[in-house]
């Protein structure tokens, strides 16, 4: 099935923000998904998120299907399926200029996450360090993002703590930040640690 770049936008901007829909559109949208043989409790519980209720409609009455047979999580699965499409699109524009070192491999960063920080590193005319574990590759879903900036400008850092990967808001240590932007003039690239660098895409990697 063809995904339109307006259906992959809407279903990203259901992620990311609260979307104001009319109560005929989240009535249709509750129609399309029972069409599609999402179950009514679900439907139920999402009757309060109309963004939830939109991405789920960007999901194939098949993919629900075997989606629900799998015992996978709709929610879970439509999110993914956003996040592919919506890499697909932006791949084609961006391109990752990054290395690895110390023991670190750029591939323990999802795909989508990578594109984020490039991004980033592009829009500042920055590099953007990943560090700790989300670079070794070994931390958990929950945890959070280290990463060092070359340079820090006005506006930046609020920017970033935005716009960055960062671990998810319903995580259970609630007290703890969900990411850290460290100016490398305090906080130096120890290069024999993991460490993994995005530079912007015009300047070559050093």
């Amino acid at each position: 099935m063809l995904i339109k770049p307006s259906q992959v936008l809407m279903g990203f901007l259901a992620t990311m923000a609260i979307i104001v829909v009319s109560t005929a559109e989240t009535q249709t949208l509750k129609t399309n998904l029972q069409n599609k043989g999402v179950p009514n409790s679900l439907i139920k519980n999402l009757a309060k998120e109309p963004g939830e209720l939109m991405l789920l409609d960007n999901l194939a009455k098949e993919e629900i299907e075997v989606a629900l047979k799998a015992g996978k999580d709709l929610v879970k699965v439509a999110r993914e399926k956003v996040d592919f499409n919506r890499l697909s699109i932006e791949l084609e524009r961006v391109k990752i200029n990054a290395i690895s070192g110390g023991g670190a491999n750029i591939n323990n960063i999802r795909g989508i996450e990578q594109l984020q920080i490039q991004m980033n590193a592009d829009k500042w005319e920055v590099e953007i360090t990943v560090i700790g574990g989300r670079a070794r590759g070994t931390s958990h879903i929950e945890a959070d993002w280290d990463y060092i900036v070359s340079a820090v400008k006005p506006g930046m850092l609020h920017d970033l703590k935005f716009r960055l990967p960062k671990s998810p808001s319903n995580r259970t240590d609630i007290g703890r930040a969900r990411l850290e932007i460290f100016d490398v003039r305090e906080y130096p690239v120890d290069k024999s640690k993991p460490h993994i660098t995005f530079f912007p895409y015009k300047f070559k990697n050093k």
